[in-house]
């Protein structure tokens, strides 16, 4: 059993309690009045290895209790350290890692510089037109006649045979007039696609629309067989109209044209 004496000590300094005036009224005041209080507090333990008091035994007989030596009452904490076991270093391999070879890039060659010349690149010559013959074919025919009938001879030209050709494949070789550009005045007339069948159809067919004309002499009569007029002199008016320099003639599918201009 271990016993424990505690002392506790008030002290109250004057006005140090609140009281309603006039209370306590007493003549004389004292000021500063000091009061002690002493408590003693008694504490008894009792543990399993001290035995109790006993009836015999007075209650003021106390039984040594053993105090604890410091090193059994407190006992330090033991403490450790783990320490991870560090990671076993990679794998070395004694053959080193080729570095790859960067792949070439392609680049163009710049294109060369454009030739600087101070003068200027000669202009392209216009390629000149074919001439057309001023004699054989069918102009032999024209010139023969017109100068039988004392007429100013006709230049052939290409761009009207051209027309002429045009005319007679557009109709399909019907006999359909077409004037086309350039073109002023125009004769058809059925025949071979020859001089012979030329022949035919510049005197026979139109010419002979009008066999009285200067320069016939009456081959008309002969000439004239197998072709219907039917009154009409426009083809041989426009033959030997001297409003006309130039004539251009073509055939196809058996189908003559001329025309003039």
């Amino acid at each position: 059993m271990r016993s424990v004496i505690a002392f506790g000590v008030a002290a109250l300094a004057g006005s140090a309690f609140a009281a309603p005036q006039g209370y306590g009224d007493i003549g004389n005041v004292v000021e500063n009045v000091h009061v002690v209080v002493e408590t003693v507090v008694h504490t008894v333990y009792l543990g399993d290895d001290v035995p109790g008091p006993s009836p015999t035994t007075p209650c003021t007989t106390s039984t040594p209790v053993p105090q604890p030596t410091p090193e059994a009452a407190y006992a330090p904490p033991i403490i450790s350290f783990v320490y991870p076991a560090p990671p076993p270093p990679a794998p070395t391999s004694s053959t080193p890692t080729p570095t790859p070879t960067p792949t070439p890039e392609y680049t163009p060659e710049p294109a060369p510089p454009a030739p600087t010349s101070e003068t200027p690149p000669p202009a392209p010559t216009a390629t000149a037109a074919t001439p057309a013959p001023s004699s054989g074919g069918y102009i032999d025919i024209v010139l023969e006649w017109r100068s039988k009938m004392g007429l100013p001879a006709l230049e052939i030209d290409l761009k009207l045979q051209a027309n002429a050709l045009k005319t007679i494949q557009d109709a399909g070789g019907a006999m359909v007039h077409e004037l086309n550009q350039g073109t002023m005045a125009q004769v058809m007339a059925p025949g071979e696609c020859t001089l012979e069948g030329f022949g035919g159809c510049y005197l026979g067919g139109w010419l002979c629309e009008k066999p009285q004309l200067q320069g016939l002499d009456g081959v008309c009569h002969k000439a004239s067989k197998g072709w219907q007029y039917n009154g009409q002199t426009d083809h041989a008016e426009i033959l030997i109209s001297t409003n006309y320099g130039k004539i251009g003639c073509s055939c196809d599918m058996n189908m003559w044209a001329c025309d003039l201009a």
